[in-house]
């Protein structure tokens, strides 16, 4: 059986190590410092067997380099933005959409879900007779998703609905500390969702809130939740359109919310 570790990178960001006891060895997933993973990785004696990224952007691969350079391993990224980090000078293997590799008894699987970046990927672990694990990156946060830097608002919604049409009870590893400050405006925009207030007043007294279960974002996560089956509102004002629509406006509006 897998075990899966948090290693607290930079500000608020997020790297994880998937681990192998009885290999002795562990894939890591968006590195953003070299130190912690070293740190967790010599302390538990492990070797490095891969490196996952789940875009291009610096405050996930920044220990990337060192790592790859002091353990002779790849980091994998979807071909997209592996050709950007190519281009940064980074050794960075491309692959598409589908299965990586198997690791500890278990299956992991690269989904495409463009928006935030045009490469960036969501990683499935699927482990025998355990929930599926997803590690989201920018895309999907608990209780809210990343910026658009490189698609437009629809891709993005897009791919959201993709994560979200995986297994409902499969736990979510993102890439930030975000959860409260997420919910927070989770509530202001669907102020009658009794759950969102339950999540918010969880996410205020941890430390940590990960990992989330899906089946949470998708009664709770406004982002999720675009296709009228939310009563969602910005500014005390009801939210009517398309999906599409209804998700742009709330992406705008998350861009520049603050919470009372």
């Amino acid at each position: 059986m897998l075990e899966f570790a948090i290693l607290p990178c930079l500000r608020d960001n997020y790297a994880y190590a998937i681990v192998d006891r009885e290999a002795r060895e562990a894939v890591v997933v968006d590195p953003s410092e070299e130190a912690p993973v070293s740190a967790f990785l010599e302390g538990e004696g492990l070797r490095l067997r891969h490196l996952l990224a789940t875009h291009h952007h610096a405050d996930h691969v920044g220990g990337a380099a060192a790592l790859v350079a002091r353990h002779r391993v790849s980091l994998v990224a979807h071909d997209v933005d592996a050709a950007r980090l190519r281009a940064g000078g980074m050794d960075a293997e491309g692959v598409g959409e589908g299965a990586l590799f198997v690791f500890g008894g278990a299956a992991f699987e690269l989904v495409h879900v463009p928006g935030h970046t045009l490469g960036a990927a969501c990683f499935v672990v699927h482990e025998p007779q355990m929930l599926p694990r997803l590690f989201t990156g920018d895309t999907l946060f608990l209780g809210g998703c990343g910026r658009v830097f490189e698609g437009d608002p629809a891709m993005l919604r897009s791919s959201l609905e993709r994560i979200a049409s995986l297994a409902a009870e499969a736990l979510v590893y993102c890439g930030h500390e975000y959860t409260a400050a997420n919910l927070a405006f989770a509530c202001a925009a669907e102020p009658a969702n009794v759950l969102a207030h339950e999540a918010l007043s969880r996410a205020r007294e941890a430390t940590c809130t990960i990992p989330g279960r899906l089946t949470v974002e998708r009664a709770t996560n406004p982002f999720l939740r675009t296709r009228g089956e939310a009563r969602l509102e910005l500014e005390g004002m009801a939210l009517a359109g398309s999906a599409d629509e209804v998700f742009a406006a709330l992406r705008r509006a998350k861009n520049t919310f603050r919470a009372a």
